[in-house]
């Protein structure tokens, strides 16, 4: 016959032939389910690692100033309005939504073109709600007082 050794003396590879194995030698059963769960684990903490450097090295960023209010979230651009392209600033619940934390809201002066797109469209007015205060350091008890001072009768606190 085969020298001795019939057919069920080799195993078959998955192709269904026989494989040719040395005795003594070592053999690895993986399971393909777990090395792709794996694989995605490994994947998905690259990409938590890379936001978590973004926001390290672009921190979310509120500037106010006697030039105007410029606002930059982690993964964009700053975008920055002038005192004289802004006809309110209002502290407080942004409009149309039932979020009851304060926001920053400015709303622009008609024909002023901001950089971004609306937040909001109330009664034709366009609006933009910058940021939620908790989320800046101090939160609205320190942000309030400088926005008072530098956006002066513009600003309006709303309930």
């Amino acid at each position: 016959m085969n020298g001795g050794r019939s057919r069920g003396d080799r195993p078959e590879s998955p192709s269904g032939r026989a494989s040719r194995r040395t005795p003594g030698e070592e053999r690895q059963f993986v399971d393909g389910r777990r090395a792709g769960t794996w694989t995605l684990g490994a994947i998905g903490c690259c990409c938590l690692t890379g936001r978590s450097y973004r926001r390290w090295r672009r921190p979310l960023r509120l500037r106010v100033g006697p030039a105007g209010i410029g606002m930059r979230e982690v993964t964009r651009e700053e975008s920055f309005l002038s005192w004289q392209d802004i006809a309110a600033v209002t502290v407080g619940r942004p409009p149309t939504t039932g979020d009851i934390r304060p926001w920053l809201v400015v709303w622009p002066l008609p024909g002023s073109r901001p950089h971004d797109d609306p937040s909001y469209l109330v009664d034709g007015h366009e609006a933009f709600a910058l940021v939620r205060l908790d989320r800046l350091p101090g939160g609205a008890e320190a942000v309030v007082p400088v926005v008072r001072e530098y956006a002066g009768e513009r600003y309006a606190e709303t309930a």
